[in-house]
């Protein structure tokens, strides 16, 4: 019997129609015996694409928001390392503290800055 934990979905490659298809891949070559896998559907066309802070489900095909700590910007791409900021991406710096007052000055700079005392 081929349980849903024995694969894990993936696309294929854009076809000539600007379709692509979500297959049913086995988590390790023993997995395909005495079952089938689930056949193959037809995915979105190739230029779909979910909205900010969206990502596509490949299981349900459903664009989902994105998991905690992860973000895309729409278009299929999602970021999950943030070791550098991604193009497109923005730091805003505010202090919390002052009321009423104006957001500090927007920075790209993602050079490593020393660690700040934050308990005082």
């Amino acid at each position: 019997m081929f349980l849903s934990g024995d694969f894990h979905y993936e696309y294929t490659e854009c076809d000539k129609y600007g379709g692509r298809w979500r297959v049913a891949v086995p988590s390790s070559p023993d997995k395909c015996k005495g079952g089938s896998p689930p056949a193959a559907e037809r995915g979105p066309d190739c230029s779909f694409t979910c909205g900010p802070g969206e990502v596509l489900d490949i299981t349900t095909q459903v664009c989902v928001p994105c998991p905690a700590g992860t973000y895309s910007l729409g278009g299929g791409v999602r970021f999950e390392d943030f070791t550098s900021l991604p193009s497109g991406f923005s730091i805003n710096n505010e202090n919390p503290r002052l009321r009423n007052s104006e957001p500090a000055a927007v920075t790209t700079d993602t050079t490593p800055q020393p660690p700040v005392n934050c308990s005082s």
